[in-house]
């Protein structure tokens, strides 16, 4: 799991979570694995699937029913079959959610570029410590180009509004 969901996890003054979607990356395995995981997904899931999307053939998206009417939204994205977490984490568009978390530790590029940056056995960047440790972000979308800035703008103003400037 990596980006915004586990960044909430990590701060003293977590953000309204209401909008929060979670990330899960697929690494290490084929298009059939992948698949069969998800059908195992949906097999086991304890909350009703209000929305199932396919999305380009590597992203796999539900929407689930959640208590008090919350619905809660979980990606599941297919890397690519050479790609590993440091790849993963220096995608990401903002560096203060290069973060991630794999189930047993967290992980960041830091840790993978052999540098002596473990902050609770987060995987992350070096981007992501300098962001959390002075409430900023930088976009890597950013242009000169006005007619790209939809690509960038709402998650620009998400983490505005998460405390991030």
């Amino acid at each position: 799991m990596a980006g915004g969901a586990v960044l909430n996890c990590i701060l003293i003054n977590e953000f309204n979570t209401s909008t929060q979607d979670l990330d899960f990356f697929w690494l290490g395995g084929s298009w059939i694995l992948f698949i069969k995981a998800i059908d195992r997904f949906k097999r086991k899931v304890q909350s009703r699937i209000l929305e199932e999307k396919n999305i380009h053939g590597i992203l796999i998206e539900f929407v689930l029913s959640m208590k008090e009417n919350h619905k809660l939204r979980i990606q599941f994205i297919f890397g690519r079959e050479n790609s590993n977490i440091s790849f993963i984490l220096h995608t990401f568009d903002l560096d203060n959610v290069q973060v991630g978390f794999d189930g047993s530790k967290v992980v960041s590029v830091c840790q993978i570029e052999q540098l002596s940056f473990l902050f609770h056995l987060l995987l992350k960047t070096l981007g992501f410590l300098q962001a959390v440790a002075t409430r900023s972000f930088i976009s890597y979308r950013v242009t000169n180009n006005n007619n790209d800035a939809i690509y960038y703008l709402d998650r620009c103003l998400k983490y505005n509004m998460r405390g991030f400037s």
